[in-house]
């Protein structure tokens, strides 16, 4: 017996955010024989593809990081910046 779907949903942070659709896209495409394996076709035709998103409020969404470091601008200005700052030191 396979027990994929155990060992991925006990190494989630939250297993909730693993659903039985992508559960079984995961299990399916991890099958070592290539006979009962799903083939790449058949894994574009997985239920997975057609859920409705699990969609949630901001609020409940447990994200760990602050939405400026989301941003790749946002951390090029403070890049730019340390860099500025690092030049006026150098020529003091």
């Amino acid at each position: 017996q396979r027990r994929l779907r155990e060992a991925l949903k006990a190494q989630l942070p939250n297993p909730r955010w693993m659903t039985e659709s992508a559960l079984d896209l995961i299990d399916n495409l991890m099958i070592l024989d290539p006979k009962t394996r799903w083939s790449a076709q058949e894994a574009l035709l997985a239920e997975y593809f057609f859920d409705d998103p699990a969609a949630k409020d901001a609020s409940e969404l447990s994200m760990r990081f602050t939405i400026d470091s989301m941003h790749e601008w946002e951390h090029r200005r403070k890049h730019e910046k340390l860099i500025a700052q690092r030049q006026a030191t150098m020529k003091s």
